[in-house]
């Protein structure tokens, strides 16, 4: 098992120090030295029993894969072994999607959130499609930004078929299983009438979980959510009209305005493991190679 560990950043004191050299900038020596005098007289004033809410911030990038997982496994557990029950979290999401697996497993990971009754505030700024949305859906509250693209509810299937190729090269492709179905979706032969019919049956299925997911976490009619579960995206504006999103905003604005209204401490927490040899290489052939085989996507 890779070895990793836990990185906490306090934004609010981040956001202290910018402020401190901003201020040691734009103002004279005795400005300066007044405003450090005030703040320390405010820091004292503090009753230092009082408890503070607090805000852990979790990032989220998707791969089709959603390999990211992992870490946010690890970060979750981490926040529910710390959290109090005036404390709240923010995930900053950005993903389009990809493997059904990848994808239900992340949401189960937000889901132990809400079974702990953690606040859950998604936000997302470029965007949050399919398996992805699949993820944001689970939250109590999404935030989008207004160009963001979010939905494309649905499932896709994908595989590749030359069974004329091996032909033309005088090619055989024998067939040993054992299990009837075992080698469906093969690309050395052509899909039976049967298995196409079962592969569809699959992926309504699967859609009909996202959207059974999407009408109860969102608290909408599922006849609403049938409507819009065609594969189609929306931008930020559009979605929040449909009633997949809350509200309109970025990352920073969802930080920002709940340090300045609720005085809560904020702090990002990431689990970064570390990579193997072979994880590195993965990733630098992955930057160059297209995405090729059957496989179910969400």
């Amino acid at each position: 098992q890779a070895k990793g560990g836990l990185q906490v950043e306090k934004l609010n004191e981040k956001y202290n120090d910018i402020q401190d050299e901003v201020n040691s900038i734009i103002q004279n020596k005795a400005g300066y030295k007044k405003l450090i005098k005030a703040k320390k007289v405010a820091e004292k004033s503090k009753d230092k029993n009082a408890s503070q809410k607090r805000l852990f911030i979790l990032n989220f990038t998707g791969d089709m894969q959603a390999s990211a997982v992992s870490s946010l496994r690890e970060e979750i557990t981490a926040i529910l072994l710390t959290a109090q029950k005036e404390d709240e979290v923010l995930l900053r999401l950005e993903s389009g999607g990809g493997v059904v697996h990848g994808y239900g497993f992340a949401a189960s990971q937000l889901q132990r959130l809400k079974e702990a009754k953690i606040p859950l505030t998604v936000s997302i700024d470029k965007i949050a499609a399919s398996g992805g949305y699949m993820m944001a859906c689970v939250a109590d509250k999404i935030i989008a930004a207004p160009f963001a693209i979010i939905g494309s509810i649905g499932v896709i299937a994908s595989y590749l078929e030359f069974p004329g190729l091996l032909e033309r090269y005088n090619i055989t492709y024998q067939r040993l299983v054992s299990g009837k179905y075992k080698d469906i979706g093969s690309p050395y032969r052509e899909l039976t009438d049967e298995e196409k019919k079962i592969f569809q049956e699959n992926l309504d299925a699967i859609k009909e979980y996202f959207v059974n997911e999407v009408a109860k976490n969102r608290n909408l009619n599922k006849k609403d959510v049938d409507k819009i579960a065609n594969g189609l995206f929306y931008l930020g504006n559009q979605a929040k009209e449909l009633g997949l999103v809350d509200e309109l905003g970025g990352k920073d604005e969802v930080i920002n305005y709940i340090e300045r209204k609720e005085r809560i401490k904020a702090d990002v927490v990431e689990y970064e493991k570390e990579k193997t040899l072979f994880e590195i290489l993965s990733e630098v052939f992955s930057r160059q190679s297209f995405f090729v085989g059957k496989g179910i996507g969400s």
